[in-house]
């Protein structure tokens, strides 16, 4: 009798149960050999928002926490630090001072505008642009009883007395808004200089709707969200016109841009950063961790709530997508600074 035969059958088979067993824990937990070899996250994340409690860019990090925390994609616990003030620059202090915190994110809307308008002296390479997480659009409006029933009467308008029509802004020239109105101009081959707009600052976007329901203003680019959805379905405004790809489902007869001849179209992109010196390894469990957050049932209400695509790009699409956009700002902020 030769027992070592049968022993040596037996190693075999209880090597390949616990191979087995391995590889169903890993497939139920949805943790891969890499993260698991990772061993991350090991403390509480932390994520930056440069602006107050309540707002777009704040909402976007909550409902993330709850969609990653609520289905098992991340198990850590989040706290969110807000760091409100020139336009999200306070965020970008401190990461930039914590560069290697590989527990901290930061969430970024539009093309990190502090970068490229010249009031924090970094650039993209100071930082890494991670993932980006969604997309949204921007509508023109006016109030309930404007003479302007289309874009094409309030583009008209403006280019035959620019100082008639009075444009509401959230911010200062040198914001997103007014970039959006100069790309338009710059798109029909209009005369018009950015100092002929009579732009009106207000201290941010609810103030803007204020004025356009109370219409102490004439028109504005609104980012297209549930609020204009409800103020137009009662009868406060109008949208004369959306800057998207295609037409809006929650707004089926109000034309783009480019259906009206005009070839403009603006991405409001919402994305996660972490500092320039957080390992690769720790980059790339954040990139897989929203590529899967799209699925979950919050994430989903939470888009159409807010009338956002899901447009995950990796950290490579992303940056790319966040250089050209900013290379477009840039020109237009050095435009501001010539007319100065």
């Amino acid at each position: 009798m030769r027992p070592f035969p049968i022993v040596k059958v037996l190693i075999v088979m209880i090597s390949l149960l616990l191979l087995v067993a391995a590889c169903s824990s890993s497939q139920d937990t949805g943790t891969t050999k890499e993260e698991a070899a990772l061993d991350y996250p090991k403390e509480d994340i932390n994520i930056l928002v440069g602006y107050a409690p309540g707002g777009g860019t704040d909402t976007m990090a909550r409902v993330m926490i709850q969609a990653l925390n609520n289905n098992g994609i991340v198990d850590q616990t989040f706290q969110v630090e807000n760091l409100p003030g020139a336009s999200g620059v306070n965020a970008f202090i401190k990461m930039q001072k914590e560069s290697d915190d590989d527990h901290q994110i930061m969430i970024v809307p539009e093309m990190g505008i502090p970068l490229v308008n010249g009031s924090f002296d970094a650039g993209y390479d100071d930082f890494i642009p991670v993932a980006q997480a969604s997309t949204g659009t921007v509508a023109m409006v006016v109030g309930k009883n404007s003479p302007y029933e289309t874009a094409e009467e309030v583009i008209e308008a403006i280019e035959k007395d620019p100082a008639s029509v009075s444009i509401s802004i959230p911010g200062a020239l040198d914001s997103a808004e007014p970039y959006r109105w100069y790309t338009i101009f710059e798109e029909i081959g209009s005369d018009i200089e950015l100092g002929d707009l009579n732009t009106i600052p207000t201290g941010g976007l609810s103030e803007v709707i204020t004025s356009i329901v109370g219409e102490h203003t004439d028109v504005a680019l609104l980012s297209a969200s549930k609020g204009i959805v409800d103020q137009a379905e009662v009868g406060n405004m109008k949208v004369l016109a959306v800057l998207s790809p295609e037409r809006l489902e929650q707004f089926p007869d109000t034309p783009t841009l480019v259906e009206l001849g005009i070839n403009i179209v603006h991405d409001k992109a919402r994305g996660i950063w972490m500092g320039k010196d957080v390992p690769e390894e720790v980059v790339q469990y954040w990139e897989d961790v929203m590529s899967k957050i799209e699925t979950t049932p919050e994430w989903q209400e939470y888009l159409e709530q807010e009338m956002l695509q899901a447009t995950f790009k990796d950290s490579e699409a992303y940056l790319d997508f966040l250089k050209t956009e900013g290379e477009s700002f840039g020109a237009y902020i050095k435009r501001i600074e010539e007319n100065r």
